[in-house]
């Protein structure tokens, strides 16, 4: 029976992309400790039964629900973990405040994790959080899936995104980009997956430009629909994480991203993919014609990502960091075959 014990806490409000980002962390860190997973539902905001005891691992997707949790307990012993996979921006205001109340109390019990350098600089720099209650971490995707060829079935070059369908999204960029491509190609058709409060306005947007035809706005967040495009743009307004990317490899999908700081521990432009140098929706727009027209190109970029996904964000991988933060022990401390 293992020794180390840890509560996670995941939150319902985890769209599955990012479930499927976490729990193959949670699964790799069943194999030599004691975790126990819990459902936060809305009813469990601020009550629970029975308060948990020691150290606990929260992840959430909505920053102020996970604060309304912390501050709902007496925490005085253990130490507490915060994975932030997003954070909504009309609730910023509120959960600077929030934070700053609950932090003094906890002191260095708290550590935040988070999963990109932006939201790394921004906790650190705008929040004042200490830097040695930071973590910058990564998250895993399970085993690799073969692609899906939906070109052949449908005669479209299939290109795809995942999209907030909220005021924080960049769905003007995205739509300016599939509006540059229908004008010049008609072998291209256009999604946008994702779903949100906005969901019916950004698509009765797209019936009013006449591109519904040609672009689908997809409310869904299935894993395979990524699988089935020829090419994914990863395009966030603000990025809280790199999980698309890493299912976009995970099914061999290329990839044109935005340039953000991170995205070159993932994407090498020329070799696992295509990071552009400007937000410029021309030149978005002319790299996918480029990639249209080269599917020697995309199968390449394809396959290295997928590789290269396989190699850094496999969970046995990724929860090398996790062990460590959650239980100080590193890969000497572990038995050979868990170490291996």
């Amino acid at each position: 029976m293992p020794s180390k014990k840890l509560t996670c806490f995941l939150f319902n409000d985890l769209e599955p992309w990012e479930r499927a980002g976490v729990e193959p962390i949670i699964e790799n860190l069943c194999e030599y400790a004691l975790i126990e997973t819990i459902w936060v539902t809305e009813s469990q905001r601020r009550f629970f039964k029975t308060k948990p005891q020691g150290d606990f691992w929260i992840v959430a997707r909505d920053w102020q629900r996970a604060l309304d949790f912390l501050t709902a307990k007496d925490y005085s012993s253990g130490k507490i973990f915060v994975s932030i996979l997003h954070s909504k921006s009309e609730e910023k205001k509120m959960y600077g405040l929030s934070f700053k109340s609950i932090f003094s109390p906890l002191g260095k019990a708290i550590t935040l994790i988070v999963y990109s350098p932006l939201e790394f600089r921004f906790f650190k720099e705008i929040k004042k959080i200490p830097e040695a209650q930071l973590k910058l971490s990564s998250l895993a995707i399970g085993k690799t899936k073969p692609q899906i060829n939906q070109t052949s079935s449908t005669g479209k070059f299939q290109v795809g995104t995942f999209c907030d369908f909220s005021t924080e999204s960049n769905i003007n960029f995205l739509i300016g980009i599939s509006h540059f491509i229908t004008n010049q190609t008609s072998q291209v058709h256009f999604n946008i997956l994702g779903r949100g409060p906005l969901y019916s306005h950004f698509s009765k947007m797209l019936i009013e430009l006449e591109l519904d035809h040609r672009v689908s706005i997809i409310e869904t967040v299935s894993e395979s629909t990524v699988g089935a495009l020829d090419l994914f743009i990863y395009a966030p307004l603000r990025n809280h994480h790199f999980i698309p990317v890493l299912i976009a490899g995970a099914y061999k999908v290329p990839v044109i991203s935005i340039d953000v700081p991170g995205i070159e521990e993932f994407i090498i432009t020329g070799e696992s993919g295509i990071v552009m140098p400007s937000n410029d929706i021309k030149l978005m727009g002319e790299k996918i014609i480029q990639m249209l027209h080269s599917k020697e190109m995309r199968q390449t970029m394809g396959a290295k990502l997928q590789t290269h996904i396989e190699n850094i964000a496999s969970p046995s991988t990724v929860s090398r960091s996790y062990r460590e933060l959650f239980f100080q022990e590193s890969e000497k401390d572990l038995p050979i075959e868990l170490a291996a």
